[in-house]
């Protein structure tokens, strides 16, 4: 009975928090509102965070003005801009719908087995090398996507998704041609899914230059602009971990991404960073997409006073 009693107050309390923060913002709804952007990281997996940070803004009523999303963040920040549910694309997670589009048979012993040097054996000598293409994922989005909601300029909220250019090694932003595409560009992973050709650009995952896209967000000249960081924390680790050649592997990248992210996230105004190091990134668990979403959900309801403090300050000045 007591955990019971806990699980309701709980939720009242969290009812009623909600309830303040709607009535503020109605309160302050005469003053001019400030403009928000929001930049979401690449993590894969870890990404699935992003849905739960979005569905807590939206409970009490911020609303986003503009998303750069990069990587996994491109994807749900590219399919939220497009007026698709957020249920839908937890959904098309939780399911693996999308996983299984992005690259059929990722992971399998077959790529496993496959030395990176033959890369360039596999893909035939008219493609770019890579395991895989991406035409199969971006049908899938294409179809995903309402029909008039297909190009990055038709959508309601601005989006860009932000890429990295193999040509000249520098990170760019998308924002006109078509949606989907776009999307595939940002979150194609290098050496397994080929570059995308846009206008004479080879594009690859805008996690190789910029992970979390707060450059690229403050752009659009926002008055707040909030940063959702889903990197692993670098905690110390004992030598004892690094006799594997996958832990020695990963553990050089989340150094790299957390460096490189530093810089970025000092660009922010405010920093969401979900709870989800525990969350492989490729992984193919369904149990792992629901743990980063509440992830999401946990770390903004947290953060929430500061974001509201943040929207009132700003009206205060007007």
């Amino acid at each position: 009975m007591k955990k019971v009693f806990l699980a309701i107050l709980s939720l009242l309390i969290t009812i009623l928090c909600n309830q303040a923060n709607m009535y503020a913002l109605n309160q302050s709804s005469n003053h001019h509102k400030p403009v928000i952007a929001l930049a979401l990281g690449g993590g894969g997996i870890k990404g699935a965070a992003h849905i739960g940070v979005l569905r807590i803004l939206a409970q009490n009523g911020i609303k986003i003005d503009y998303i750069a999303g990069c990587s996994m963040g491109s994807i749900v920040g590219g399919l939220y801009c497009a007026g698709l549910p957020l249920n839908k694309i937890e959904e098309i997670l939780v399911k693996k719908e999308l996983q299984k589009k992005y690259a059929p048979g990722f992971l399998t012993p077959r790529v496993l087995l496959t030395p990176l040097t033959s890369l360039k054996i596999l893909g035939s000598h008219r493609h770019y090398a890579g395991l895989f293409n991406s035409k199969k994922f971006e049908a899938y989005l294409n179809d995903l996507l309402p029909d008039n909601k297909k190009t990055i300029e038709s959508l309601d909220i601005p989006f860009c998704a932000v890429v990295t250019n193999l040509l000249d090694g520098k990170s760019y932003k998308l924002t006109v041609g078509s949606l989907a595409k776009a999307i595939v560009a940002s979150s194609a992973l290098p050496p397994f899914v080929r570059p995308v050709v846009i206008n004479n650009c080879l594009y690859v995952d805008g996690a190789v230059r910029s992970n979390v896209p707060t450059v690229s967000a403050r752009q659009y000249n926002p008055d707040i602009l909030i940063a959702v960081c889903v990197d692993n924390y670098l905690e110390p680790m004992h030598k004892n971990n690094f006799h594997s050649m996958k832990n020695v592997a990963a553990r050089v990248r989340d150094i790299l991404v957390f460096v490189a992210d530093e810089h970025h996230l000092q660009k922010a105004d405010i920093i969401i960073s979900p709870e989800v190091d525990e969350i492989p990134v490729l992984s193919k668990k369904t149990a792992d997409v629901t743990k980063a979403i509440a992830a999401g959900e946990k770390a903004t309801q947290q953060i929430l006073p500061q974001i509201m403090a943040l929207i009132n300050n700003y009206n205060s000045k007007k």
